[in-house]
């Protein structure tokens, strides 16, 4: 796409127009530099100039646990410090979420000590995420046949089943 304007624009000079054909000439030569030239260019520049590429040697899923510990584990203390002891006694929703992010914390960890100590960490995570996928497709079918007996709200049913595709994107990306 890039050019397209510029040529477009080139090629709409009338005909009887004394230097056209310069003009066309220089517009393609122009594109033609930009487009390949720039490309074959750009990583001899970037090495003379020294620009590395960033190498993270941490897989993707310890980078994803840890980020995640990190975000629990800001959350929890957001919980200790400004929330008292009342707001955990007496709200069960709110005490629920500590002891969720505790135990999310602690699962963590398990996780890390699964990628740090497996040799077949990758072989274990897809069986997971195959087991995963199994859980979330048996869930489905329940769904629908609770959808079936018209007990409940289609709202209601809606939200779950959107919760189930999430799960679903979270450990497929967005592969099916």
């Amino acid at each position: 796409m890039r050019g397209v304007v510029s040529l477009a624009a080139a090629l709409s000079i009338p005909l009887n127009l004394p230097h056209r054909n310069i003009i066309l000439f220089v517009t393609f030569v122009i594109i033609l530099i930009t487009l390949v030239g720039q490309g074959l260019l750009l990583p001899t520049v970037l090495k003379w100039i020294k620009v590395e590429e960033d190498e993270v040697k941490i897989p993707h899923e310890k980078q994803e646990a840890i980020i995640q510990q990190q975000l629990k584990q800001v959350a929890l203390e957001k919980i200790n410090n400004d929330y008292s002891n009342d707001d955990l006694t007496e709200n069960s929703l709110v005490r629920h979420q500590k002891t969720k992010l505790e135990n999310e914390l602690e699962l963590l960890t398990d996780k890390f000590s699964c990628i740090d100590h497996s040799d077949h960490f990758q072989a274990a995570a897809a069986r997971n995420r195959d087991v995963i996928r199994d859980i979330i497709k048996l869930q489905r079918a329940e769904l629908h046949k609770i959808r079936r007996e018209r007990k409940f709200d289609d709202v209601v049913l809606r939200n779950l089943e959107m919760q189930l595709d999430f799960d679903e994107t979270k450990i497929t990306g967005f592969q099916h």
